[in-house]
C-alpha cells in the first residue's frame, strides 16, 4: 500500500469516465463520538457537487447508514445513494432493493430490542437501528461501560446467528450485518454496470469497505483511509480531509 500520489488520479481518469464509490463515516465525515452529528467536510461536499454535474462522472455513496440519513446529511440530488451497506441503492436511473429486505428488516428489529434490553443498565451506548442493518455506538461510553458493551456482543453472537446476522468491528463500536452474501462490493459492481469503461475508485476506511478495495484494485483505484497491512487497498490517504483534497483535484 502506497501513499496516494493526487496526480495520478487525475491522469488515470482523463480521457474517461469516472466512477466514484465513497464510504460516509471516516471518509467523507471525520469519526467523532456522536455520530448523530456526523456531516461531510463542507470541502468535501462542494467538490462533490461539482463533480456530479461534470458529464462522465457517477458519484455513489455506500455506507451502514440508511439511504434517508445519507441524503439528509449529504444533500446533492445528483449522488446515487446506496445504504444499509448497499442493501437498498436509490439515485439517479438507479434503484435497487435487496430480495430479503423484508425478512432482514424484521430480523435486525428483533436484534435491536434484545440488544437494547441488555445494554439498560450501561449509560452512554447508542444503538442505531438502520433498518436492514444495525450500529452499535460505544464512543461516549466510560472503559468500563465499553468492556461491558463487549461482554454483550460476544454473549448476542450465537443467537443472532439464527437469525442471519453477523457482528463486524467498526471504529466506534461495532456493526450488525445481515448474512445474505451481499456487500458494498456488490453494489458497486451492480452500480458500475451502468458505468461500463469508467475508472472505478472506491475510498473507505473500514472493514466493510474491503469488498469494494478487491473489485476494483486491478483496474481502479481502491484507496483507503488510514494505512494498513491487511488492506486489499493498492492506495491511502491520511484523513478525510486528504479525501476531501482529493475529491477537489478531481473537480
Amino acid at each position: 500500500m502506497k501513499p496516494l500520489d493526487f496526480r495520478r488520479t487525475t491522469e488515470l481518469s482523463r480521457g474517461r469516465g469516472l466512477a466514484l464509490f465513497l464510504d460516509f463515516d471516516g471518509t467523507l465525515s471525520p469519526h467523532g463520538p456522536d455520530g448523530d452529528r456526523s456531516a461531510p467536510l463542507p470541502a468535501a461536499r462542494a467538490a462533490l457537487a461539482i463533480l456530479t454535474r461534470k458529464t462522465g462522472v457517477r458519484v455513489s455513496v455506500i455506507s451502514g447508514r440508511t439511504v434517508g440519513d445519507l441524503r439528509k446529511r449529504i444533500g446533492l440530488s445528483g449522488v446515487t445513494y446506496a445504504g444499509n451497506h448497499g442493501l437498498i441503492i436509490d439515485g439517479p436511473g438507479a434503484e435497487f432493493e435487496h430480495p430479503l429486505s423484508s425478512v432482514l428488516n424484521h430480523a435486525v428489529g428483533i436484534a435491536a430490542g434484545l440488544i437494547r434490553g441488555r445494554l439498560k443498565a450501561h449509560a452512554g451506548a447508542t444503538v442505531c437501528h438502520n433498518g436492514l442493518s444495525l450500529s452499535l455506538n460505544v464512543g461516549m461510553m466510560t472503559p468500563a461501560g465499553r468492556r461491558a458493551a463487549a461482554s454483550i456482543v460476544d454473549s448476542l453472537a450465537n443467537e443472532l446467528q439464527g437469525l442471519r446476522l453477523r457482528w463486524q468491528k467498526g471504529h466506534l463500536g461495532w456493526d450488525l450485518l445481515p448474512e445474505v452474501g451481499w456487500t458494498k462490493g456488490d453494489a458497486l459492481a451492480h452500480l458500475m454496470a451502468r458505468a461500463p469503461g469508467a475508472l472505478a475508485v472506491a475510498v473507505g476506511d473500514g472493514l466493510s469497505d474491503e469488498p469494494m478495495f478487491e473489485r476494483v484494485r486491478k483496474a481502479g483505484l481502491a484507496i483507503r483511509v488510514g494505512q494498513s497491512r491487511t488492506s486489499a487497498a493498492n492506495w491511502f490517504v491520511h484523513s478525510p480531509r486528504e479525501v476531501a483534497a482529493l475529491l477537489k483535484a478531481i473537480a
